[in-house]
């Protein structure tokens, strides 16, 4: 009996395992500088032009500027993502992800920041609301694992503190008043 060989059709384990396909750069890395360009920012350090003239030009030719991105969104993975760069998540986003919503809304740079939380999982920002309800309960494959994103919590960013043992008025002043000068919100 013979073994018949089926032919892979996507990448493979090891591309899978570094995030690899192709060698291909990922789509989120800000492309650096030319050496023109860094030879030009050495000479006007040299020259003590400022920095704000420099970088002023090498944003202008860029194609996008930076998503103002208020709709936020939640990626509920516990804590699969503690110790795992954000380059690699990203990447794994991007590049092994079947999902054709996500990939319609990378074209058309909806998504602002995606951050770790906390308490596990992503925090992700995107542009409109209408991208946000795209998003809302479809599922993506990151790193082998499957996720659905879902809606954050309105609660998510609230804290709350059950201050007791204050026997006066004065001492709860002064314990709100301090926590209202780091910015508490009453």
């Amino acid at each position: 009996m013979s073994a018949t060989v089926i032919p892979s059709v996507g990448p493979s384990m090891a591309e899978h395992l570094h995030g690899l396909r192709g060698g291909a750069r990922p789509d989120f890395q800000e492309p650096l500088p030319s050496p023109a360009q860094l030879q030009e920012l050495f000479d006007h350090h040299r020259a003590d032009v400022p920095l704000e003239d420099f970088l002023r030009r090498v944003c202008e030719t860029r194609p996008t500027g930076t998503a103002t991105a208020t709709f936020p969104l939640m990626l509920d993975s516990g804590n699969f993502f503690q110790g795992v760069s954000m380059p690699r998540i990203m990447d794994s986003l991007i590049r092994d992800n079947g999902n054709s919503v996500l990939k319609r809304l990378l074209l058309e740079h909806a998504f602002g920041a995606i951050d770790k939380r906390r308490d596990g999982g992503l925090r992700i920002l995107v542009r409109t609301s209408e991208a946000q309800q795209a998003l809302n309960g479809e599922e993506v494959s990151i790193m082998g694992r499957k996720f659905r994103i879902g809606l954050e919590s309105p609660l998510a960013q609230c804290f709350f503190l059950d201050v007791i043992g204050l026997t006066t008025a004065e001492e709860a002043l002064n314990v709100f008043g301090s926590l209202a000068s780091r910015g508490a919100k009453p």
